[in-house]
């Protein structure tokens, strides 16, 4: 097997290895960890170049492996062909499902690393959306205390008000008794002066 076949061979095993980690049934930490790996490999700029590359050269070598086993498959027509024709198809179609493959796989990769990202992203919004509602929460606690706080405090000075006005009403009546007695203190003290007065006149009468 030829070095560039062989280094496809090994990409394709590793792409493999790398979507399998992800389909398996495997714990949860072991998953997540392995997806934020991928997802922060893309960013390198190296492993970013690397991969543009690889896909460009299997992409290049794809066709080429389909224009050969095209131009094999119409001599394998010719009675005349040599008896290692049908090998020379095989290995040609081999070469080309193993670049088709491979070109599927790393397409798979690339959509699977943005679908990472999205999801990352996703959940650093969710995380600070739950902190800023934790955090209305909290304020929406404080105000509601407040809020019944105020609201006792209102019922206790209604309360007094109340009692207020009782003792308003008490002082009231107490003062209307007290004008009804003192001016009947005033009409019976009238009464014993003008009595007296009589009593007065009537012995100074009687001297006479």
């Amino acid at each position: 097997m030829a070095i560039q076949w062989l280094v496809i061979f090994l990409l394709l095993v590793a792409e493999g290895v790398a979507l399998s980690m992800l389909i398996l049934p495997l714990p949860s930490t072991l998953k997540r960890w392995w997806m934020k790996a991928l997802a922060a490999l893309w960013h390198v700029t190296v492993v970013k170049r690397v991969l543009v590359t690889l896909f460009v050269l299997v992409g290049v070598l794809f066709v080429d492996t389909m224009r050969q086993a095209s131009a094999v498959q119409e001599r394998l027509e010719d009675p005349a062909a040599p008896p290692n024709t049908r090998l020379t198809l095989f290995r040609h179609q081999r070469n080309a499902y193993l670049c088709g493959i491979t070109l599927f796989l790393l397409l798979v990769l690339h959509r699977f690393q943005a679908l990472l990202q999205d999801l990352f992203a996703a959940e650093r919004k969710a995380a600070a959306v739950a902190s800023q509602a934790k955090a209305n929460g909290s304020q929406y606690g404080s105000v509601v205390d407040e809020r019944d706080a105020a609201q006792k405090e209102v019922t206790k000075l209604r309360g007094e008000i109340a009692t207020l006005e009782s003792e308003l009403k008490k002082s009231a009546a107490l003062k209307k008794q007290y004008e009804g007695q003192s001016a009947e203190y005033m009409r019976v003290l009238e009464e014993n002066k003008k009595l007296l007065d009589e009593k007065t006149k009537k012995n100074a009468d009687d001297k006479k």
